[in-house]
């Protein structure tokens, strides 16, 4: 097995070779182009990295980088270090990103893992480091950049992956990817949505009544506040997660549903899933929740949760399922429990 510092240096040389590949049959405009409102660039990235890993590995060490370094002085510009000047041109980039790694590895080499250096632009509490540590630090410096440039690249000429032979990516066509992309957009959109919706009333009666009612399918269609239930057989009612009970609709020639219980605490909550028969849930859920304020009186809650629902011609049913039409439920199940007919 290699020793530590051995796997340290080839993970910083993998993402450094990632890192200069993004360069690859890039024209000079292409590579210098902004990407970003502030600027982003993929030669200014690298000349970046190629910078800052000499001073890592030179200065913090008391082994200087040969080579002056202006965009990095003091009197500098601001992000001189993040373009190139015309006359730094992808091959002198290149070239002197490679320059460095000699030099930094020449470091590397020569000390061992606890040696100790000074990084004299970070805080005083936090300058003495070892060169383990510079090495962590400039392995997650490099890969971060790796990831804009990568970035960069593909918004540029489509181009993607880690290395030329390695996409490290799926292997689909065009088309596959097209629908990848619209399902992600259609996903996004959906996420803005509201979808779970709840409704909240203290009714008059005891909890043991009320949760009676909605525990017994048979009893449901009575306080149904949107005429969606037509009726349930008796002996139904729920005891525990795993039940299943079965209700015919008003709607759909009499269509069947069954609900799966998947929340259940007796006299407190309770919850379902429905299905077509004999299949899996369609993927929303009805919840009723109970609290007794004393001996008479109940708080109730209802909410209906459709985010696992992603059967796309049952959204419009799902989003017209508003918290009004929940405490429609909520208001006839009061009158209900309160001795009244609904």
């Amino acid at each position: 097995m290699a020793d530590a510092k051995t796997i340290l240096k080839q993970y910083l040389q993998r993402e450094r070779d990632a890192l200069l590949w993004k360069l690859d049959g890039l024209g000079e405009r292409d590579a210098r182009w902004p990407m970003t409102a502030t600027g982003t660039n993929i030669l200014g990235v690298i000349k970046h990295v190629a910078s800052v890993e000499a001073g890592y590995f030179g200065e913090v060490f008391g082994r200087p980088f040969a080579e002056p370094l202006p965009w990095l002085d003091d009197e500098a510009e601001d992000n001189a270090d993040m373009w190139a000047t015309t006359e730094q041109n992808i091959a002198w980039v290149s070239d002197f990103y490679r320059r460095v790694w000699l030099h930094s590895d020449a470091t590397i080499d020569a000390l061992d893992l606890e040696a100790a250096g000074v990084v004299a632009w970070w805080p005083t509490e936090r300058r003495e480091v070892t060169l383990q540590q510079i090495l962590v630090h400039m392995i997650d410096e490099t890969a971060r950049h790796a990831g804009h440039v990568d970035i960069l690249r593909e918004l540029i000429d489509g181009r993607v992956g880690k290395r030329a032979d390695d996409g490290n990516l799926p292997g689909g066509d065009a088309s596959w990817w097209a629908n990848y992309v619209e399902r992600l957009e259609q996903t996004a959109t959906a996420s803005e949505e509201q979808r779970v919706v709840s409704a909240t009333r203290t009714i008059d009666a005891p909890i043991d009544v009320i949760f009676e009612l909605i525990a017994d399918p048979s009893q449901q269609p009575r306080w149904d506040g949107n005429d969606n239930l037509a009726r349930a057989d008796a002996g139904q009612r729920v005891q525990q997660v795993g039940n299943v009970f079965s209700m015919v609709l008003t709607g759909d020639r009499g269509a069947v549903r069954e609900n799966h219980v998947v929340e259940f605490e007796e006299g407190r909550r309770i919850a379902w899933m429905p299905a077509e028969p004999g299949g899996q849930p369609i993927g929303h859920l009805w919840r009723w929740e109970l609290r007794a304020e004393g001996d008479t009186r109940t708080v109730v809650t209802h909410s209906y949760d459709w985010t696992k629902l992603d059967d796309q011609k049952r959204f419009v049913r799902a989003r017209a399922t508003t918290a009004e039409r929940l405490m429609a439920s909520i208001d006839r199940l009061a009158t209900v429990a309160s001795g009244g007919s609904a």
